[in-house]
């Protein structure tokens, strides 16, 4: 709405109005004879801008004009700029405010106009004279600035850039996107002139930073690709995001990184303080139509270690992690974000897994009910093969209702429903507890069960630098069901939790925690915890 200031009828302002007075009442007489009396009496030459023409937005603007009064219009080079104002200063003090594409009414005399946002120090400006009656068109002496940020895939991004002018005097923003396809770029109104643009809040960085010019009366629109907070490439044309997601999403991780962690009670892996190093890959690829999901996703992690423990020969390096998995996930969604899911998941080994000392000790393996099932002796330095190559394997199918959100950088899911579990250890077993020199051990058997499942999933990314995920799954087969009342209920779970740091595009650090229980006859809990720097790439 346009603001009216009266004006002060003594002084200077009463003769310069008196003056203005003067001006139209010579300028009707001039055009008295004519049969028609212009309504406009632009200072400059109509332009086309976005595709009206000035006259075209006189037309369409039906701001009334109050007795006595004539106007000021700005006509817009780049159709409607919200927040785009217009200040009509009288003698440095401004009188009226407006918008760019609209009448902004005033009494006759002399104007200055200022054009843009922010300070009016950093606003185009220009001198107009105001007839009784008619409506005066302000030079288009500025001009308008659009710009997006997108990725790779013209997917509008969240992220802040500046515009300067080339001698630094003059800085415009910061101005933050969206991720909103639906929200326009922010329109910056400029003087014509040459300019910086950088990526990010410094007016004088010297990376990620082009130069633009900038004409008077002219739209300026860019779009320019971001990636990994540096600037691709700049795209000319419309600066909205073409961008149109794909039901279909893939990605190929692969990298190395380097960790110091501490292990305790595992039946697969080792125990004690460790010394990493090693390499990992994952791929995720999934289609999703909005009422379809189809997922699969797949990892290898594998490390090796320099091992200080308490119950075992410490050695120069080692396996320590060694472990693939894969899930394959459909979930059809019948009511917005809730529906019935499938999936399927394993975990394995690649590597056989040993056992070693420094001293001589007698190896003994009971199966889960006590019973000695082997026992040997063992020379220093003596390898004992705990599980083969390739074991423990385990899978688990599972079918029930389950619901998953997104939002704000959060993620939310939860499921549950009706499994069943294949379990293969490959005649090996996993190391309780050494005293002396007797080492003892527990006998796994394959097993086949049938149960319950239920999986939680909480996640979010903060300033698109720190990531953290923790993801609960559990397993209870029939048989903990009838024990539940009297006997040990120890169900098969597994806690991952993982938090991300990013540093570059390349290297992140990252600290993963994981309690959990491989099988029903594992009487300790199984937990590890982890400090990584880790390198990696994205192939696509």
């Amino acid at each position: 709405m346009n603001q009216h200031i009266p004006f002060p009828r003594n002084g200077r302002v009463f003769h310069r109005l008196t003056g203005a007075l003067c001006v139209a009442l010579s300028l009707a007489g001039g055009m008295f004879a004519a049969p028609a009396i212009a309504q406009t009496t632009p200072s400059v030459a109509p332009k086309r801008t976005s595709g009206m023409s000035v006259q075209d937005q006189l037309d369409m603007d039906i701001t009334p004009l109050p007795t006595g009064y004539g106007a000021v219009f700005v006509p817009s080079p780049a159709g409607r700029l919200p927040g785009a104002s217009v200040l009509v200063q009288y003698e440095g003090e401004t009188v009226a405010r407006g918008y760019i594409g609209e009448r902004i009414p005033v009494p006759p005399g002399q104007y200055r106009v200022l054009v843009g946002s922010g300070p009016e120090a950093l606003r185009a400006s220009s001198d107009v004279t105001v007839v009784k009656g008619m409506t005066v068109t302000a030079a288009q002496n500025f001009g308008v600035l659009r710009v997006s940020l997108v990725d790779d895939r013209k997917a509008p991004i969240e992220d802040k850039y500046v515009v300067a002018s080339a001698d630094g005097a003059r800085v415009y923003g910061p101005v933050a996107t969206s991720v909103d396809k639906a929200a326009k770029p922010e329109a910056l109104i400029l003087p014509p002139g040459r300019y910086i643009f950088a990526l990010g809040t410094n007016p004088n960085a010297s990376q990620n930073s082009i130069a633009i010019q900038i004409g008077g009366g002219e739209l300026t629109e860019y779009r320019v690709v971001v990636e990994d907070g540096k600037i691709v490439r700049t795209e000319f044309g419309r600066p909205e995001a073409d961008y149109e997601p794909s039901p279909w999403r893939v990605q190929w991780v692969i990298g190395a990184d380097v960790s110091f962690a501490q292990r305790m009670n595992q039946f697969s892996t080792y125990n004690g303080d460790v010394f990493m190093a090693g390499g990992f890959t994952s791929f995720e690829g999934a289609y999703d139509s909005g009422r379809h999901l189809a997922q699969l996703n797949v990892g290898v992690d594998e490390m090796v270690l320099s091992l200080t423990s308490p119950v075992e020969q410490a050695f120069p390096l080692r396996k320590v992690v060694d472990e693939v998995s894969a899930e394959l996930l459909y979930n059809y969604r019948v009511v917005g974000i809730l529906g019935p899911y499938a999936h399927a998941m394993g975990y394995a080994t690649l590597f056989n897994t040993t056992y070693r000392d420094e001293q001589p000790y007698r190896a003994t393996t009971r199966d889960a009910q006590g019973k000695v099932v082997k026992q040997g002796d063992y020379l220093a330095n003596d390898e004992l093969e705990t599980f083969a190559g390739g074991f423990p394997l385990f899978f688990q199918e599972g079918a029930g209702f389950g619901t998953r959100v997104d939002f704000l950088g959060i993620t939310l899911g939860i499921r549950a429903g009706a499994a069943m579990r294949q379990s293969f250890y490959g005649g090996g077993r996993y190391v309780q507890a050494r005293s002396g020199s007797n080492l003892d051990l527990i006998a796994l058997t394959d097993s086949f069960d049938y149960g319950a499942e239920a999986s939680g999933l909480v996640g979010f990314t903060l300033f698109k630098m720190l990531s953290v995920k923790s993801r609960f799954d559990l397993f209870v087969d029939t048989d903990q069901f009838g024990e539940f009342l009297g006997e040990t209920y120890r169900p098969i779970y597994r806690w991952d939790n993982i938090a991300s740091l990013r540093l570059s595009r390349f290297a992140s650090v990252v600290y993963t925690a994981v309690l959990r229980r491989d099988a029903a006859a594992v009487v300790p809990n199984q937990f590890a915890h982890t400090f990584r720097l880790r390198l990696q790439a994205a192939i696509f």
